[in-house]
């Protein structure tokens, strides 16, 4: 059976990659030519999209939002951002994020760090319960800004791949720092019926999705998940990619819409199951196959896949990336 996907089905993604990333250049959330006339153009032809904006930089990166209430360490976040520009998002730079959105006819679905914020002095990752503080600066900015009223935010994540290669192991944190982004949610859009969403777990594999949505499915919206089929660093993939069998995906049997049904049952917004991050291949892809003719097979057979996973459809699909590696949609250099 072939179940119902949302008009943004075909979504896709920005990274944080440094221009010094193979396939990157000028293509990341930082340094990308949002006003670019060409690449505003051919993004609108995806209209209407999600854009989510996460990947593996994305619990390095600081907020510096000097505006917005409350923030206790604006010479410390200063200093940070001075030392590591790539890895700082200012206030400026996310006007012009919500406004590349708004004129591709896109909808943002952020990620917020988190590893950064359970770190120790030693930069140790989880532990101690999530600090909220630098975030809600982002969030605040955003509910008071008129991108707040427009709703171009439709959801927030927190954290990329929590689980993967052990980064962090406490779900009883993670659990409390969910509902500590609901509560900052609710607060600031208070006066606001457009809500931002809170997703995730945004975590690869299927028994880390499981075991996360066990625990955090109460507490969200939208189960979002990671899915790669191979690594571009594989030379033996050039092949592969070219025999039958590649093609056979084993998605709509992976459990993962059971998972969300047994575990967001109780949710008041309709259950969906997204990919939130996904491509042929990992590692940023691989020149002559995730940006050649037999890389656009694989990605039309993969798309007629996913609504036909049974009990749910995978109702979203973000394709890695909008712009940045060799998977990319629009080519960042022209």
């Amino acid at each position: 059976s072939i179940g119902d996907v949302e008009q943004e089905f075909l979504s896709t993604t920005m990274d944080w990659w440094p221009q010094s990333a193979d396939g990157w250049g000028n293509s990341s959330v930082i340094n990308a030519d949002l006003q670019n006339p060409k690449l505003i153009e051919a993004a609108k032809n995806l209209s209407p999209f999600f854009l989510r904006i996460g990947g593996s930089q994305a619990d390095t990166i600081i907020y510096n939002f000097p505006s917005a209430a409350n923030v206790t360490d604006k010479d410390g976040i200063s200093l940070a951002c001075s030392e590591k520009p790539q890895h700082c998002l200012t206030e400026a730079r996310w006007a012009e994020v919500l406004d590349f959105a708004e004129k591709c006819g896109a909808r943002i679905v952020f990620t917020l760090a988190y590893l950064l914020h359970t770190r120790d002095i030693y930069g140790n990752n989880d532990q101690h319960d999530w600090v909220s503080t630098n975030a809600r600066s982002l969030l605040e900015y955003t509910a008071n800004s008129k991108h707040g009223q427009l709703g171009t935010v439709y959801g927030f994540e927190l954290g990329n791949e929590l689980r993967h290669g052990g980064k962090a192991k406490n779900t009883t944190r993670m659990v409390t720092a969910y509902k500590k982004v609901r509560s900052i949610i609710e607060e600031l859009w208070e006066n606001n019926p457009i809500k931002p969403l809170v997703m995730g777990p945004a975590c690869t594999g299927t028994s880390e999705f499981k075991q996360l949505l066990e625990t955090l499915g109460p507490f969200i919206d939208i189960a979002t998940y990671h899915k790669y089929h191979g690594s571009g660093k594989d030379s033996s993939i050039v092949k592969r990619a070219r025999k039958p069998e590649f093609y056979t995906h084993p998605i709509s049997n992976g459990g993962q819409s059971k998972w969300v049904e047994n575990y967001m049952s109780n949710n008041l917004v309709r259950a969906q199951l997204w990919i939130g991050e996904g491509a042929m291949l990992y590692n940023s892809g691989r020149h002559g196959v995730t940006n050649a003719f037999i890389g656009s097979l694989w990605f039309a057979n993969l798309l007629g896949s996913l609504p036909k996973s049974n009990p749910l459809p995978h109702s979203v699909y973000c394709r890695q990336a909008l712009i940045g590696g060799y998977y990319e949609l629009i080519s960042h250099e022209r």
